[in-house]
Parts: C-alpha cells; structure tokens; sequence
C-alpha cells in the first residue's frame, strides 16, 4: 500500500532528478559561454580572459565567439 507508492514516487523524482542533472549542466555550459560573449561584446573582458574560462585558446574562443554572434544576427 502506502510503502509502494513512496516507493514509485522516490524512483520517479530520482529519474526525473537525474534527467535534469544532465539537462542542467549543458545548460549551465551554455549559460556561461553566453554570459561570457556577453561581457566580451561590453568591453568587459579581453578575448584572452574569456577563452582562459571556458579553457579554450584564444583562437578556438574567438571562432566559438564568432559563430554565436552570427547564429545571434
């Protein structure tokens, strides 16, 4: 009876839990690549600062940069 369905209801939160951990860290990737663009294009940041966050070399940073700006319009 009750222990089954707290039984269902943990598995479920756990899978659903899971999926979000997966979901949630490319998310947070792609949250902080944005966030970088976005000091980059201010004037925050140098190109050499961004591309040591995201553990690029400047060349692979400004390319990533780049394709985001033209993806963006």
């Amino acid at each position: 009876g009750l222990n089954m369905c707290k039984a269902l209801e943990d598995l479920v939160r756990d899978s659903i839990a899971e999926g979000r951990a997966q979901g949630y860290a490319e998310g947070m990737e792609k949250g902080i690549e944005k966030t970088i663009f976005s000091l980059r294009k201010d004037g925050h940041i140098s190109a050499e600062m961004a591309a040591e966050k995201l553990g690029l070399c400047t060349k692979e940073y400004l390319e990533k940069e780049n394709e985001y700006f033209k993806a963006i319009g």
